[in-house]
């Protein structure tokens, strides 16, 4: 329950959407400002990757009280950008309780030079690495 009232990490939530331009073409970009979120992050262990058949991508759940993306938001995190995987899980058995968990996987490999962001998005929002998870 500690880790519910005081999450350990810090991500960034840019939702993605349908847009049109100011010649009426519709493109899939990102909707408004980036969101910060309070949350926990826990790798998937080795049964839980093959069981959701994500085996070669890295992938990480993640619990927060309230999550503001759907299945097309990216997540900042780690010095890098995530893909959410799906709806988020809602728990909502006890109000004390209640959370959101969340499934994100790498949209590339860890790149080499950690300066650098996958997609060749800029990195204005870069968030620290927190303390208790270090690699």
């Amino acid at each position: 329950m500690i880790l519910l009232t005081h999450p350990r990490h810090e991500l960034l939530v840019q939702r993605y959407g349908t847009t049109t331009d100011d010649e009426g073409v519709s493109a899939t970009g990102p909707l408004g400002e980036p969101i910060r979120v309070r949350g926990n992050v826990h790798p998937l262990t080795a049964d839980e990757v093959v069981a959701y058949g994500v085996q070669a991508a890295e992938t990480y759940w993640v619990t927060a009280r309230n999550w503001p993306g759907d299945h097309r938001a990216r997540v900042f995190w780690d010095g890098r950008w995530w893909d959410q995987v799906g709806e988020p899980t809602r728990n909502s058995m006890s109000p004390r309780t209640a959370h959101e968990r969340i499934r994100i996987s790498a949209r590339a490999p860890r790149a080499a030079d950690p300066q650098e962001v996958p997609d060749g998005q800029p990195e204005p929002w870069r968030v620290h690495r927190s303390r208790t998870h270090d690699r």
